[in-house]
């Protein structure tokens, strides 16, 4: 659930910066979502309510789809789940008209971008694999080493 309203007691730097990740998902992803953009960023800029529902709400798939499919492929390289696994869910989310496709960055660029994030703490990165479908395992990038940086997102399924 997101409350649209507290971005109204963001200061207008960190508004900004929510607003590059917006962009960005545009950029990388969805040509007509960085149109949409391009028409409605008066709006956005001056925190029109309408126009940022749905800017949060296609960002929101965008990241949801893509995370889980790029953490289910690296799964399935890493032998914690099946191909079948994968293509179950790619399957789910594309019923659902999600994102299934991740733009064609390399391991290491998610592994960067992920470094900021949430799952960060005490400087180490966690991720969270799927091991099958129904469970998972935490593994902070440490423990995946060499192995991490070997890996294909882009592998035919």
């Amino acid at each position: 659930m997101i409350d649209v309203k507290t971005l109204n007691t963001l200061s207008d730097r960190d508004f900004t910066a929510g607003l590059a990740e917006v962009i960005k998902y545009g950029m990388i992803y969805d040509g007509d979502f960085f149109s949409w953009l391009e028409v409605n960023i008066d709006k956005l800029v001056n925190r029109d309510r309408e126009a940022l529902i749905s800017a949060i709400t296609r960002s929101c798939a965008i990241k949801a789809a893509i995370g889980m499919v790029v953490a289910a492929k690296l799964a399935k390289q890493l032998n914690l789940c099946t191909l079948h696994d994968v293509e179950r869910l790619v399957a789910l989310l594309a019923k659902c008209n999600l994102p299934v496709q991740p733009p064609s960055f390399a391991v290491s660029s998610y592994v960067e971008a992920m470094s900021r994030d949430k799952k960060v703490q005490d400087g180490v990165l966690r991720m969270i694999f799927n091991r099958g479908i129904g469970n998972y395992e935490i593994c902070s990038v440490a423990q995946l080493g060499e192995k991490l940086a070997s890996l294909d997102l882009f592998a035919e399924l």
